[in-house]
């Protein structure tokens, strides 16, 4: 059975760790910054840069890994 951050199995991906850590980083800040009532168009572009720098090189490598 392949885990939750497996590519195969017993193959472990950083790639998938790396997303699953920036995700929790990004819903993190977003709650922080409510939290805070510092939302503003800054909050948001970290938001999405978390979320864009986690997943990214996910979606890179499929496509090499397709090709």
């Amino acid at each position: 059975m392949v885990g939750f951050f497996e590519e195969k199995e017993g193959v472990k991906s950083s790639i998938r760790l790396n997303s699953f850590v920036a995700l929790l980083s990004g819903i993190g800040y977003v709650f922080f910054a409510t939290y805070t009532n510092q939302l503003d168009a800054n909050s948001l572009a970290v938001f999405f840069g978390l979320l864009v720098g986690g997943f990214a090189p996910k979606v890179v490598q499929k496509y090499a890994e397709s090709k």
